[in-house]
C-alpha cells in the first residue's frame, strides 16, 4: 500500500478577540459576546479557565496541531522538536475491498519518510477534538477528514499521547485509523460550522460569555494586545507597542518576547514608532509572523531562540499577516498611511469613514528571506482591510473589509497565487482580527459598531 501520514495545517486555528481589557478591545469582546458564543478573549478569558486547566488543554492541542503543521510542510526539524524520538506512529486501514491493513513505526523512523510520504496538496481537518490533561500527560481523540487539492480522499479517527517536558507539549504517540465510508457526512458536518470543539473534561464543549469572563490580566499592563498566539507551554505571545511582544503566563506575569530591538524596532516616542498588530503562526510551527501596522514591517520571530529578522518593508501600514503551507505571506493593507507621525491617525481616519485605498498584497514563495522581496497587490479598493485567514482544506483566502461591514472569500489557485470567485462570505458590523476555529470552520471575531473607550 502507499503509506499515509496524516498532514494538515491548523496554524493558529483557535479563535480570539484580542486587547479586552479595556477601550476598543473590551468594545470589541462585548458586541462578540451577542454575535458569537464559542469564542474566547485574550485579555479576558474565562474566570474557570484555570481551574479547569483549559489552558492546558488548549496548550496542549496547538501542540498537536503544529506537529500535524510540521508534516504539511514537510519541515524535518520541526517535526523531530515536536516529537519524541522513542514515540510511535500506528496506523491501522480498512480498504475499498474490506481488507484491513495494520502499520506501525518510531517517530525516529518517521522522519525519514517525510519528504515523500506526505501528498502534496493533502490536508487532515479535525472535527470535534476532545482534549483531556492530567499533569503532564494528555490525550487528544478526533475524528478527521483528509482531502488532496480540495478532494476528499478518506477519513477516521486520530488518538494522540502527549507528554509535557520542560515545560513543553510534545508528541508521545499517534494512532490513527482511515476509513473509506461516511466521510461524506463527516465532512459535511465539518464544512456546516455545526461540530464543536471539544477542550473540557469529558464531552462539554468549552463555550464563553461575557459572564463568565475576568479581566486578564488583573494589573491591565498590556499595551495594545490586538492579537496573539498560544505557546505550546501554556503562555501567550501578544502585541506590545514597548517590545513588539510579551510572553504573558498563566498566572498575569510577563515579560518582553524576541530580539525586536536588533531588527530595528522603535517604540514611542520615535515619530517613526513601530506598532505590533496581527500576530500569526508560520505553518513550520514554531516561527510567528508579526505585521506593524504604524510603520509597515513584518517580522519573522523564532519561538525557541526569540531571534528577530525583518522579512518586509511596505509603504505602507500593515494590518495583519498570515503565511500559506506553500510558503507565500500574504498580508492586508487598512490605508495608505506611510511611517511616521501622521500614520497612526491616517489609519484611524480610514476606520471613520470608506476611503478605498485598503489592499490584499502577495509575497511568493521565492521571495519570502531575500534582501529586497516583492510584494505583489492581489486586491484593491478596499475600505479599511483588516484581519486574513487562509484556508488550507478548502483553498479558499478570508479578508474583512472592516468598514464595509463584511468578510470577502476568494479562490485561490495553489501554483500561482491567483485569486478568483469574490464572493461576501459574511455580513457583520466592523469585522477585525479573523481566525479559523480548531474545527478548521469559519469564525470571524468582529468589534462592536460603537468603540467603547
Amino acid at each position: 500500500m502507499a503509506f499515509q501520514i496524516p498532514s494538515f495545517d491548523l496554524t493558529g486555528r483557535a479563535a480570539v478577540v484580542t486587547g479586552g481589557n479595556r477601550g476598543i478591545g473590551r468594545s470589541i469582546a462585548l458586541g462578540l459576546a451577542h454575535a458569537v458564543a464559542a469564542m474566547a478573549a485574550l485579555a479576558l478569558v474565562p474566570s474557570n479557565a484555570v481551574a479547569n486547566h483549559s489552558a492546558e488543554e488548549a496548550a496542549a492541542l496547538a501542540a498537536a496541531n503544529r506537529f500535524l503543521a510540521t508534516l504539511s510542510s514537510k519541515d524535518s526539524a520541526a517535526y523531530a522538536a515536536a516529537t519524541i524520538p522513542e514515540g510511535r506512529g500506528t496506523g491501522t486501514e480498512i480498504k475499498v475491498d474490506g481488507s484491513r491493513v495494520f502499520f506501525t513505526y518510531t517517530f525516529e523512523e518517521l522522519v525519514k519518510f517525510l519528504p515523500t510520504a506526505v501528498p502534496d496538496g493533502s490536508i487532515e481537518a479535525l472535527v470535534d477534538p476532545m482534549v483531556r490533561v492530567d499533569g503532564d500527560i494528555a490525550m487528544i481523540w478526533s475524528d478527521y477528514t483528509y482531502t488532496v487539492n480540495g478532494e476528499l480522499s478518506h477519513c477516521g479517527t486520530d488518538h494522540f499521547d502527549m507528554v509535557r517536558q520542560d515545560g513543553a507539549w510534545r508528541v508521545f504517540n499517534l494512532t490513527w485509523t482511515t476509513r473509506h465510508e461516511g466521510c461524506e457526512a463527516l465532512l459535511a458536518l465539518a464544512d456546516s460550522g455545526s461540530a464543536t470543539t471539544n477542550i473540557a473534561k469529558g464531552n462539554t464543549a468549552a463555550t464563553w460569555t461575557m459572564a463568565d469572563a475576568t479581566v486578564f490580566p488583573t494589573n491591565r499592563s498590556l499595551t495594545h494586545a490586538e492579537d496573539g498566539v498560544l505557546l505550546g507551554d501554556g503562555r501567550l505571545l501578544v502585541g506590545d507597542w514597548d517590545h513588539g511582544l510579551v510572553a504573558l503566563s498563566p498566572d498575569g506575569t510577563k515579560r518582553p518576547f524576541g530580539h525586536f530591538a536588533a531588527a530595528g524596532f522603535r517604540a514611542k516616542p520615535d515619530p517613526l514608532w513601530n506598532s505590533p498588530n496581527g500576530v500569526s503562526w508560520d505553518p513550520n510551527g514554531r516561527h510567528v509572523l508579526v505585521a506593524d501596522i504604524t510603520g509597515g514591517h513584518i517580522y519573522r520571530v523564532d519561538t525557541q531562540t526569540e531571534a528577530v529578522i525583518r522579512l518586509y518593508d511596505h509603504l505602507f501600514g500593515v494590518n495583519a499577516v498570515v503565511r500559506d503551507p506553500s510558503g507565500a505571506i500574504w498580508f492586508t493593507q487598512s490605508t495608505e498611511n506611510e511611517a511616521g507621525e501622521r500614520s497612526e491617525a491616517r489609519m484611524f481616519s480610514a476606520g471613520d469613514k470608506p476611503l478605498g485605498d485598503g489592499a490584499v498584497w502577495r509575497i511568493s514563495p521565492e521571495d519570502v528571506g531575500k534582501p529586497d522581496p516583492v510584494a505583489i497587490k492581489v486586491v484593491d479598493g478596499l475600505d479599511f482591510a483588516n484581519g486574513i485567514a487562509f484556508d488550507t482544506s478548502r483553498g479558499r483566502l478570508y479578508v474583512a473589509e472592516m468598514i464595509a461591514n463584511r468578510v470577502l472569500s476568494f479562490a485561490v489557485d495553489p501554483q500561482s497565487g491567483v485569486l478568483s470567485d469574490r464572493r461576501v462570505l459574511a455580513e457583520m458590523p466592523t469585522p477585525d482580527n479573523l481566525e479559523l476555529e480548531l474545527t478548521a470552520t469559519f469564525g470571524p471575531s468582529a468589534r462592536s459598531p460603537t468603540p467603547y473607550m
